[in-house]
Parts: C-alpha cells; sequence; structure tokens
C-alpha cells in the first residue's frame, strides 16, 4: 500500500502542475476551450492511471504459513499450517481443496484460491506422504544353531511384516554361506517393502567337528513342586534343558514362563497323559496334543513343535489300536512337529531307588560316539532326582561333555516303532 500512495501522490503532483499550466495559458489569453479540454483529457488520463494503479497495488496475494512442500508420515493425520492474505483491505473469501489421504503413499496438493474480481488468484502446497518406516522380520527357532560338520541345516522359517504392505513374508529373500567345513556361518534374511525400506536379520550356523558327546537333558511329565528346584540347579550350572510339559493349573503359569525366560526348551508331553484316551485315534491324540499346544501359546507366547509320546514312540500299551503309533510317527511330522525319545534312561520314575541309582542310570549310558537323549522326570516327589542332578552335570562336564538343549534343528533321536 504505501507504493501505491507515494503513485497517487506523484499523480496528483503531476496534475497540479497541470493546472497551474493551464492557468498560466489562460493568462496568456490562449484559447480558453482547448485549454479545458486539455486538461479534462489529462484528467481522464491520470484518472485511468489511478485506477490501473489501484488494481495493480491492491491484488490480493495468498502467502502459506509453514513449508511449501511438506513431509508426513503414511497413517498421520495432515494438519494444515494455514495462510496469510495479503494486499486485501477487506476480509476475502478462501477455498481451500485439500485431497491429501494419509493412508497412501503419494504427493497430494493442498489448493487455496480466491476470486478477485474475475480472475482466481490460487496458491498451492505439496504433501508428499511417505513410509519410511523399515519391515521387520521375526525367524521362527533358534537364532544360534550347532551343527555336526555332516549335518544338513533345514531351514525353521521366517515371518516378515510392514507397517504399510502387511504381509510381506514371500518377499524375503534368504542367501547363506554355509559349507560342510568346520566354522561359523550366516543365513541372511532381506526383505524389502513397496517404498523400498529395506530390513535384514541373519541366523549364525555354528559347524563344529562332530555334534557327538553332547547330553540333552529332558523333563517329561512337568511343571510340578520340583520344577523351581531344578531350575534353580541348571541355571547355579549354567545348564540348557528341555521340558515335556503336561497340563498344568494357573499356579504353575509362572513356572512354566520361568522355563522360557532362563532359555530352557519348552516341549509338548499330553495335555491328559491317558493312554487309553490319547491313542484310542489320530483325532483324540490330536485333540489332546494341540489342546496343550494352545495353552502352552496362550501363557509363554511360544508356538512349541518339539513333542514326546507318552510312553515313548516305541510303547506298547497303545496296541488296544492296533496300529496307532505307525500311523502317528507319520502324522505328526507332517504337520510339522518332531518328536523325540531318549537313549538314556535314568529310571527316576520306576526302578531307580534313590538318588545313587539315578546316578548311575545316566552316568554309565552317556556315550560320546553320539547325541545322549536323558530321560528324566519332573515330578514333585522325585527327590532323589533332585538330589542326584548336580552331580551328574558336573561329574559329565569333567569327563568332556557338554550340556544343550533340544531345538527344532536337533536331529531326532528316536525309538524303532512296535505298533
Amino acid at each position: 500500500m504505501d507504493k501505491f500512495i507515494y503513485v497517487i501522490f506523484s499523480i496528483v503532483l503531476v496534475y497540479i502542475i497541470i493546472i497551474i499550466f493551464s492557468l498560466l495559458k489562460i493568462l496568456k489569453k490562449k484559447s480558453i476551450k482547448k485549454v479545458i479540454l486539455f486538461d479534462v483529457i489529462s484528467f481522464i488520463i491520470l484518472l485511468g492511471i489511478m485506477c490501473i494503479c489501484y488494481y495493480s497495488y491492491n491484488i490480493p496475494t495468498i502467502k502459506l504459513r509453514g513449508d511449501k512442500i511438506v513431509k508426513i508420515n503414511v497413517f498421520d493425520n495432515y494438519v494444515d499450517a494455514g495462510y496469510d492474505v495479503i494486499n486485501s483491505s477487506k476480509n476475502m473469501k478462501v477455498t481451500v481443496e485439500n485431497n491429501v489421504d494419509s493412508d497412501k503413499v503419494g504427493i497430494y496438493d493442498v489448493e487455496y484460491t480466491i476470486k478477485h474480481f474475475n480472475k482466481e488468484i490460487k496458491e498451492v502446497r505439496k504433501v508428499q506422504v511417505v513410509d519410511e518406516e523399515k519391515p521387520t522380520i521375526k525367524l521362527l527357532g533358534e537364532t544360534v544353531i550347532t551343527l555336526g560338520i555332516d549335518s544338513k541345516y533345514n531351514e525353521s522359517g521366517y515371518t516378515a511384516s510392514d507397517n504399510y504392505d502387511g504381509d510381506i513374508t514371500k518377499k524375503v529373500k534368504v542367501t547363506d554361506n554355509i559349507k560342510n567345513e568346520i566354522g561359523k556361518y550366516e543365513v541372511i534374511y532381506t526383505v524389502e517393502d513397496s517404498s523400498g525400506n529395506v530390513f535384514s536379520t541373519k541366523r549364525i550356523i555354528n559347524k563344529i567337528n562332530d555334534n557327538n558327546g553332547v547330553i540333552y537333558l529332558t523333563f517329561d511329565d512337568g511343571p510340578s513342586s520340583a520344577t523351581s528346584k531344578i531350575l534353580d540347579i541348571l541355571k547355579e550350572n549354567n545348564v540348557k534343558a528341555t521340558f515335556f510339559i503336561v497340563n498344568y493349573s494357573k499356579w504353575y503359569e509362572d513356572v512354566v514362563k520361568r522355563i522360557v525366560d532362563e532359555g530352557h526348551t519348552i516341549a509338548l508331553h499330553s495335555y491328559t497323559h491317558n493312554y487309553k484316551l490319547i491313542y484310542s485315534s489320530e483325532e483324540a491324540y490330536f485333540d489332546d496334543l494341540l489342546k496343550l499346544k494352545s495353552k502352552v501359546k496362550e501363557t509363554t507366547g511360544i508356538d512349541a513343535n518339539i513333542i514326546r509320546f507318552p510312553g515313548g514312540s516305541s510303547n506298547t500299551v497303545s496296541k488296544f489300536n492296533k496300529g496307532i503309533m505307525t500311523k502317528l510317527v507319520k502324522k505328526v511330522k507332517e504337520e510339522g512337529f518332531h518328536y523325540f525319545d531318549w537313549n538314556v534312561d535314568s529310571k527316576d520314575a520306576g526302578g531307580a531307588k534313590d538318588s545313587n541309582d539315578v546316578y548311575s542310570n545316566d552316568m554309565n549310558n552317556l556315550n560320546k560316539n553320539r547325541n545322549n537323549v536323558v530321560l528324566i522326570h519332573d515330578l514333585g516327589h522325585n527327590i532323589k532326582t533332585i538330589n542326584a542332578l548336580t552331580s551328574i552335570i558336573k561329574d559329565s562336564k569333567s569327563k568332556g561333555y557338554t550340556f544343550s538343549k533340544i531345538t527344532y534343528d536337533t536331529p531326532m533321536v528316536v525309538h524303532g516303532v512296535n505298533n
């Protein structure tokens, strides 16, 4: 507006000069008609110039607050920073057209429009909706696996998800540098979402000379009042084990969680441990197994896929249903489970009279040339096992044995099927 005032002042000054000039003409007795005509024409011209200047210097403009190019994350609400109208002597209406879809990646326009006489004056803000969050990959199974030099690596699986694309498991690319040599190897999992965000994680594979001389302590039939004492001993001796559990009350939920929290393997034995019921049919067996699997998942979040048949796969208590074990050992593997029997029996559920018997049954049957899967029972009254456990661990270590927990990649130790 200041410039407009200066221009008007100049025009008025020019017109005053013209009037003075006209008066001088009249005093010199020039034609009054010509002077008046000249003044009228000058006035019209100056008035036109004044109108043009007024229009030019009073064209309103829209000044955007904030940035003209704005970036927001997908799914975030877009909040406009607003605007100001410049060079307007009255409150002019501004039409705002906002087509931003924050649920979809893209570039959108927010248009601001005002009408000045018959002309539309526009300003545009660009809004970029972007996805800059990386996807994630969840590895199933163990992230560190130890294999014998001649053992084949079997992929445990994975899932991938993205905040924008959802399930993108099919986009995961898996590469590895595994060789049939002693060493440390990596399996690399990489996924890229539709916005170009890349995430990568890895699984470590340790290839050792052999996987023999390893002891897998396995505890059946828990949790019980003895479980916490067993866990204390394992923790004190830095040993990981495998617990094949049965159904449990809410009083033992914290114990089951502790098994997982302290790095042990939670595995499935039976919900009922009722031979007549579970071996009556394939359907009955899986109803029992999956009921326990669902309960463990609810308690721990673990999707357990390692099992032990009640009585072992070689049991004869199922002979009332001829051929049921032959069917089940095949079916559980088809359903994605790995089952384990044992090759060392502590006989703590029958046969062993005291802790010395438990100790002897375990120590006398260990073998450096194999994986030793030791059957122990997690029963509340099984004091002889608790009393023998520390000595079994310490003396086995002194003889050069190592301890490990069963994972999905552990080679299965199984009996011959007798039914």
